[in-house]
């Protein structure tokens, strides 16, 4: 492990220090992971809460009562898409703000910016 002394921190790290450095962490980057417009529609349906719902659908269906079975459907499905339209408002305003980040920093190297 590299120590920084006061004098070494005036100058920034070493170029072979900062190769060895990339060469043993990688870049600076975080990965990303893009989830298709199915599966986050598929995943409103997914879950506890949803289950009770469907449940419930499945239950005034098994009874034959189909105002009741028409009501809970809508109540799942505006659910759904009410939810989805909010997350794709975030996600579209999330890559707004990744076009914004700097992609560039200046760094001090063996005494030179």
């Amino acid at each position: 492990m590299d120590t920084q002394t006061p004098d070494s921190l005036q100058r920034g790290l070493s170029s072979e220090v900062a190769e060895a450095r990339l060469a043993q962490f990688g870049l600076n980057t975080i990965e990303e992971r893009q989830v298709s417009w199915a599966a986050r529609l598929f995943k409103r349906f997914w879950g506890p809460i949803p289950w009770m719902i469907e449940i419930a659908a499945v239950l005034a269906l098994s009874v034959r009562r189909w105002e009741e079975f028409t009501i809970i459907m809508l109540m799942l499905l505006v659910n759904a898409a009410v939810d989805f339209h909010q997350e794709s408002k975030a996600l579209n305003a999330i890559e707004v703000h990744k076009k914004k980040l700097a992609r560039k920093a200046l760094v001090l190297r063996d005494a030179e910016w």
